[in-house]
C-alpha cells in the first residue's frame, strides 16, 4: 500500500488508516513529514507488530529510531539516517 502524506490525518481517520495499513503486506509512505513517517511507525507498533523503516535522510531520523529495526542508507541525502540506524548500507 502507497500512502500520501495528505492522506494522513490521524485525528480524523486514525482507527480507519490503522485498519487498512495492517491488512497490507507492506506500506510506503511518501511526501509526508518526518513526525508523520515517525506516528505511522509508532501506530502499527502500538497494535503489537513489528515494523522496519528504511531511510537515507535526516528526515527519517525519527521514523527509523522509533522501528524495532531500523536501516539507514548513506547516501546523497547525507550519513545522519546511517548513524542512527540498527543497520546501515552503504
Amino acid at each position: 500500500m502507497i500512502v500520501d502524506g495528505s492522506q494522513i490525518d490521524f485525528e480524523e481517520n486514525k482507527l480507519l488508516l490503522t485498519n487498512i495499513v495492517l491488512h497490507a503486506e507492506s506500506t510506503i509512505l511518501c511526501r509526508v513529514t518526518p513526525g508523520q513517517k515517525a506516528d505511522v511507525v509508532k501506530m502499527i507498533k502500538d497494535t503489537g507488530k513489528r515494523t522496519l523503516a528504511i531511510g537515507d535522510g535526516a528526515n527519517d531520523c525519527n521514523m527509523i529510531l522509533t522501528a524495532n529495526v531500523g536501516v539507514g542508507l548513506y547516501g546523497k541525502e547525507g550519513t545522519r539516517a546511517a548513524e542512527v540506524a540498527n543497520y546501515s548500507i552503504g
